[in-house]
């Protein structure tokens, strides 16, 4: 398989993936809680995950470790710190938490556990490539990253009190993050290395796979008859990442390798769509400013009173409401403030400007 050279249909599968973000939350702001988003939530992050891997790097044997380091501390960490802050400010105002446990969890990286959670797996997976860049070796420590991580997840089901106690380890707001969401890292890893190892082979995978209308077809077949059907009539698996849930975890992995696959055949028959194209591409501004503009136009919604919060459509509609009030939001950080998002051009001028040595 040839890809493209801008990557268009990985930018519109993050900006399909992107929306549902923001769907998944339109439930909880406008509407009364989740309900429908469980037909995509097998996918959805993971999916997010897998892109992430894809677009890690070109060659597993030329990665830099000190070159990925940089790159996360300008495009994640520094956004991260950037935005949670903003954010912390209006939720003290109106007491939805105490001020000593955000400034905890903002320190101990763990009010974003999204992209937390992606930076902590590109220094992991280029320390791996970095001490042995071979495909056993990144098999191997994904391996062992997966049994750590789920190992927390049984531990989180039964936590010693003195863990609950200490709200450096434990926040009773955002429960079941270790620091830096490691633990959320870990027992997600493998679509990351998935992403990794699909870059890796992509040239030796036949087209059709993804290109064909009829592997499309089978690809929804299968997760509409494996989970919409069979699981959630018949044995019920589920998944939580944000709070590092699991029921039947390998059955929801397997569900979640087929949606990412009709994900991917979608966004290989598709691949441009400008708007989808742009919240693919910015996905991450996209990510930290939804909750803040859901919480916003969610209740000047109900208040106009126009349409029912507890109809699903509904709630889509506040979801694309919500989309379109970011694009200029986006469009104005990214031309006039591009150093809060990781620009590397605006990073590079800022260090010459004050008189730092480093390339970014």
């Amino acid at each position: 398989m040839v890809a493209s050279q801008r990557y268009d249909w990985a930018d519109f599968m993050k900006g399909i993936l992107m929306f549902l973000v923001i769907l998944y939350h339109s439930e909880v702001y406008y509407g009364p809680g989740h309900t429908w988003s469980w037909v995509f939530e097998p996918f959805f992050l993971s999916g997010f995950f897998f892109i992430s891997g894809y677009l890690f790097c070109k060659d597993i044997r030329n990665v830099s470790f000190i070159s990925k380091l940089k790159q996360t501390f300008r495009a994640i960490v520094v956004p991260y710190f950037i935005f949670v802050l903003l954010l912390a400010i209006p939720k003290v105002i109106i007491g939805h938490a105490g001020l000593k446990q955000i400034v905890i969890d903002i320190l101990m990286l763990r009010a974003s556990w999204f992209v937390i959670s992606i930076a902590v797996m590109q220094l992991l997976f280029a320390t791996v490539l970095k001490i042995k860049a071979t495909i056993t070796n990144l098999l191997f420590a994904t391996g062992i990253f997966f049994l750590i991580g789920y190992l927390f997840v049984l531990l989180f089901r039964d936590c010693p009190q003195w863990i609950l106690n200490n709200p450096w380890l434990y926040s009773e707001e955002l429960p079941n993050r270790l620091p830096a969401c490691i633990n959320l890292a870990l027992v997600q890893s493998p679509f990351f290395a998935l992403g990794i190892l699909f870059r890796h082979y992509e040239k030796n995978i036949p087209e059709r796979i993804f290109n064909g209308g009829g592997y499309l077809i089978i690809s929804i077949f299968l997760y509409v008859v494996l989970y919409i059907w069979i699981d959630h009539s018949y044995i019920g698996s589920s998944t939580c990442v944000a709070v590092d849930e699991y029921n039947n975890i390998l059955l929801i992995y397997l569900i979640g390798i087929i949606g990412i696959w009709a994900m991917m055949c979608i966004s290989h028959k598709i691949k441009y769509c400008k708007p989808i194209n742009y919240v693919g591409k910015y996905s991450i501004l996209f990510y930290f400013l939804n909750g803040g503009v859901l919480t916003i136009v969610s209740p000047v919604i109900k208040k106009l009173s126009f349409l029912d919060p507890n109809l699903y459509l509904n709630q889509f509609i506040v979801a694309v409401i919500s989309t379109t009030v970011m694009f200029p939001m986006v469009w104005f950080i990214n031309k006039y403030l591009p150093v809060i998002i990781g620009n590397k051009d605006s990073f590079n001028k800022l260090s010459k400007t004050l008189g730092l040595k480093i390339q970014w």
